[in-house]
């Protein structure tokens, strides 16, 4: 990057602080505004005030499908797609427990992201693994939405050998009350992102697998956008970067999940037992 470079990074938290934002890379301060929008539908015209600058480039972070309806475009989105990650990590069950599999799923808020995370993976599971889904649960991405789900599951589907779950809060909540009632062994459980909280339950051998986000790639496919930028070949940047998710499960060694980690979080940094 040359020197000089002036870059705004802006979560957008409330409506008046994108005002401001959008205000602020207007007065021509910066080269690059990089804009992780809260609700993309509400934020709409401060987005495309911001892409309709020729005196700056924008990047929308956390979204990575553009509004065909939008008179301007962002420069690029960089996201991680929940859609992705299902594929993974049905892939990966399909291969690892086989097919004719009964399960039962901790579903989240209806929505976009749980039809993706979830909705996206049962039609795999079923359609590539003839897989059987006896019963889903919305927990609204609480814990005590999974622990309710995996209480109503066993008790009423003694046949479900593996639990989905579309976050961490409900991944954990479903383990505990699966372990409050000796049934963890007798249950495949997933859970969702990869957060640290889920790779400690995966070395302590209660959760099976995750499908990971490899959170740096983002902001490295960001930093080398600029700097493709900088150098002219703006050609070569993607206007759609997804970032990559890869499955964890309780058949790696520490050694093997310690190094996912540090894949993981090379730049941001993390700390590992």
């Amino acid at each position: 990057m040359s020197f000089g470079l002036e870059v705004m990074v802006r979560s957008a938290l409330s409506h008046i602080g994108d005002l401001i934002a959008v205000s602020l890379a207007r007065q021509g301060e910066y080269d690059y505004v990089i804009y992780g929008p809260s609700e993309l539908y509400v934020q709409a015209d401060n987005i495309q005030r911001l892409a309709k600058s020729e005196s700056f480039q924008s990047y929308i972070w956390a979204f990575h499908t553009p509004m065909k309806s939008w008179q301007f475009q962002p420069d690029a989105w960089f996201d991680f797609s929940s859609s992705v990650g299902a594929q993974a990590l049905c892939d990966f069950l399909i291969q690892r427990l086989g097919s004719d599999v009964s399960f039962a799923m901790n579903r989240g808020i209806p929505g976009i992201t749980d039809d993706q995370r979830s909705g996206d993976f049962k039609s795999c599971v079923e359609e590539e693994g003839g897989w059987m889904n006896f019963y889903e649960h919305f927990g609204q991405y609480q814990a005590g939405g999974g622990r309710d789900g995996a209480a109503l599951i066993t008790q009423s589907f003694p046949e479900v050998t593996m639990l989905h779950n579309a976050n961490t809060a409900m991944t954990l909540g479903s383990l505990e009350y699966l372990a409050e009632q000796s049934l963890i062994d007798g249950m495949y459980v997933t859970g969702w992102g990869g957060t640290a909280a889920e790779i400690e339950q995966i070395k302590q051998g209660n959760l099976n697998a995750t499908p990971m986000r490899m959170g740096d790639d983002v902001g490295v496919a960001t930093a080398e956008a600029i700097k493709f930028s900088l150098e002219g070949r703006t050609s070569n940047i993607p206007k759609i970067y997804l970032g990559r998710i890869e499955v964890v499960d309780d058949q790696m060694s520490t050694e093997e999940i310690n190094a996912r980690t540090r894949e993981a979080f090379r730049y941001s940094g993390v700390e590992l037992e």
